[in-house]
């Protein structure tokens, strides 16, 4: 079985340092299913937004631009040295919901080939992966086959049957696993809840949480190493 590396970063914040921390309990707000997989469905499922509101939308509110996930040159962090530990020459790295492979091009050398997946057309044109499948993971998981490490960045809050897409990941992985997620759901920031409680009387959801995922993540059977760092990049 792989090792796993799980990150959280907490977005926006003034220094960039990893270390280890337990894992706290889950969070109590979406608690209340009978397991941990249910309660994360639960959790995303309560960020949908009123059919009131959304009719009113121009544009669908949770598509971000390609161009937001554009960067020249990533940052080495956390996720990448977790990632590069047990790469050799010539290996080869998945990259699921893979952007603009952020997560990936950093590891590249010692990795020779780069395989991204996203379900987005738009986020592989022109992508600088040596191979793009378009699709939904776990779906075109077979298609992606197996590399010596698997990475996935910020996609965990995206996916509300979590289960068959970790353990996808981990049957995709020779060596090792790094997911990296923020410590919240990327929306949960007090200023968004008061605007949608200022403008539409309606109060937003907090969880789930980094919490919630590793408790999935147990329930699939995986014990991760969890590590906490901050970042200035957004």
């Amino acid at each position: 079985m792989p090792r796993w590396g799980f990150t959280t970063c907490s977005i926006g914040c003034p220094t960039s340092r990893g270390s280890q921390y337990p894992v706290p309990d889950a969070n109590p707000e979406v608690s209340l299913a009978p397991d941990a997989a249910t309660r994360w469905k639960d959790a995303l499922a309560s960020w949908a937004i009123p059919d009131r509101i959304l009719a009113q939308a121009r544009d669908d509110p949770w598509a971000l631009p390609v161009a937001l996930f554009e960067t020249k040159q990533p940052d080495i962090s956390p996720s990448h040295r977790r990632a590069l530990e047990p790469l050799a020459a010539g290996a080869t790295v998945l990259d699921v919901g893979a952007g603009r492979c952020a997560m990936s091009l950093p590891l590249r050398p010692p990795a020779q080939r780069i395989v991204a997946v996203d379900s987005t057309p738009a986020m592989l044109e022109n992508s600088p992966a040596d191979v793009t499948i378009l699709g939904r993971w776990p779906d075109v998981a077979p298609q992606a086959g197996r590399a010596s490490v698997v990475v996935c960045g910020h996609v965990l809050y995206n996916v509300a049957d979590l289960m068959p897409f970790l353990s996808a990941l981990n049957d995709a992985a020779e060596r090792r696993v790094v997911v990296e997620i923020t410590r919240s759901h990327p929306r949960n920031r007090a200023l968004e809840r008061e605007l949608w409680r200022h403008f539409w009387n309606l109060e937003r959801p907090q969880g789930p949480t980094l919490e919630d995922a590793v408790a999935v993540m147990h329930q699939v059977g995986i014990e991760p190493n969890v590590e906490r760092w901050e970042s200035q990049q957004r």
